[in-house]
């Protein structure tokens, strides 16, 4: 599990498919994550949104919802990635709504995704997004 700051670093952006490829996956995955929703102009579909659970209140509703809007993105991010048949190295991941933990603390929610990437099946990844919600 790396820092959102190492996760942020645009040269993962701009080096694109010369870097680790488990690096490159995890910075996808917590930038769709975070991506909001509906707001990129060239593909609208793209994003989760998790961001939009901020301030709100921790119930069951908010956690189905934000279970439902990653499992969603990650569903919709493993039919746009390559699959390993033009020769690189599959970019897909698995991931269900059980495999996301959210952790509640106070007004503060971590939220722990396990996903496994295709290409290293015996090697599950777990990556961790804090955010803000209200008692």
């Amino acid at each position: 599990m790396r820092s959102i700051a190492e996760l942020g670093d645009m040269d993962i952006f701009f080096y694109h498919g010369q870097n680790d490829l488990e690096l490159e996956i995890e910075h996808d995955i917590i930038s769709g994550l975070i991506q909001p929703k509906r707001s990129l102009f060239y593909n609208r579909a793209d994003g989760a949104g998790i961001g939009e659970y901020e301030g709100h209140p921790n119930t069951i509703i908010m956690e189905v919802g934000l279970k439902y809007d990653m499992i969603n993105w990650i569903a919709r991010r493993n039919q746009i990635v390559g699959d390993g048949n033009s020769g690189t190295k599959d970019r897909r991941v698995v991931a269900s709504q059980n495999s996301i933990k959210t952790i509640r603390t106070g007004d503060r929610i971590d939220i722990q995704l396990l996903y496994i990437p295709i290409y290293k099946i015996d090697q599950p990844v777990v990556t961790s997004i804090p955010i803000g919600g209200s008692k």
